[in-house]
């Protein structure tokens, strides 16, 4: 027989652990945006050759670090279907569904971030094309 009160635990402890997830990729975000404004000051005192280069960098930069928080989510989301699936009780399988489907709505929103700074990208790298 299955205790519901150590399943409640598990399913707690798996809540937890997303939202632990989803404040530290918060995080790194602000930090992240913290370190670029440091560092487009310092180098604002460089010559402009650099200044010209360095958008693209952070852009670059931003979509890397948005590819790897993607990948994180979509793994989560398959490991929490998997979870759903063998969850025993109907409000287990509750909690994971809106888990789910909180997390599916943290991934669409930085796929459509991503795409946003790609389209930006673009645009920057043709700008700086038509200028050569």
């Amino acid at each position: 027989m299955v205790d519901e009160d150590a399943m409640s635990s598990i399913a707690n402890d798996d809540l937890g652990s997303d939202e632990d997830l989803a404040a530290a990729l918060a995080r790194d975000l602000e930090d992240s945006g913290d370190e670029d404004e440091d560092d487009d000051e310092d180098e604002d005192e460089e010559s402009g050759d650099e200044e010209e280069e360095q958008p693209n960098n952070e852009r670059s930069m931003q979509i890397k670090l948005l590819g790897e928080e993607i990948a994180e989510l979509e793994h989560t989301i398959i490991k929490k279907n998997a979870d759903l699936d063998s969850a025993p009780n109907p409000i287990i399988r509750k909690r994971f569904e809106d888990n789910i489907q909180r997390l599916q709505q943290q991934l669409d929103a930085k796929k459509e971030q991503l795409d946003h700074y790609s389209k930006e990208l673009l645009k920057e790298t043709d700008a700086e094309n038509s200028k050569s």
